[in-house]
C-alpha cells in the first residue's frame, strides 16, 4: 500500500519571491533559523546577480507609443 503524507508548512517546488538578498551561507542560515526572514518572500543568493534591463510593459492592446 502506498501512502502520502502532507507537510502543511512545506513550500511548493517553485514560487515567486519579492526580495533577493546577497548573504554568506552562514548568515542566511542564521537568519532563517532565527525567523528573521520569511523564505516565502525572500531568496538568498551567494553571488551578486547582474543588473537586468528594465522590462517594457505595453498598454492593453499591445501597442507602444508611436505605433
Amino acid at each position: 500500500m502506498l501512502g502520502s503524507c502532507a507537510t502543511p508548512r512545506a513550500l511548493p517546488r517553485a514560487w515567486i519571491v519579492h526580495e533577493a538578498r546577497q548573504e554568506r551561507s552562514e548568515t542566511a542560515l542564521r537568519l532563517l533559523q532565527d525567523g528573521a526572514v520569511d523564505p516565502r518572500r525572500t531568496v538568498f543568493l551567494e553571488k551578486q546577480v547582474p543588473e537586468m534591463a528594465p522590462v517594457l510593459i505595453l498598454p492593453p492592446g499591445g501597442r507602444g507609443a508611436g505605433a
